[in-house]
């Protein structure tokens, strides 16, 4: 998975966009640098842990997608539904 992928699971567990403020390039400026969104509560510590293994430099690091599932039913089994808002990508 890609770091881009960890925006999106940031992005699915707040519900605001990413570095609302920043234009593309900054953004992705930025996550080439090591900065990433603060933890939003109450993001629940499975989800926040899965998407920091996806910072991990080394692709063989990251998670698999078996385990990605894995943590995902337990976190959507224990939790309510994520707020629904518009992407910025919506069309």
């Amino acid at each position: 998975m890609l770091i881009a992928d960890f925006v999106l699971l940031w992005e699915i567990s707040c519900g605001k966009i990413p570095f609302a403020e920043l234009s593309d390039f900054m953004i992705m400026t930025k996550l080439a640098n090591g900065v990433r969104e603060q933890r939003v509560s109450p993001t629940p510590d499975e989800y926040y842990d899965l998407y920091i293994e996806f910072w991990d430099e080394n692709p063989e690091k990251r998670p698999k997608i078996d385990e990605i599932v894995r943590i995902l039913e337990v976190v959507i089994s224990s939790t309510s539904p994520p707020p629904t808002y518009k992407s910025r990508f919506e069309i």
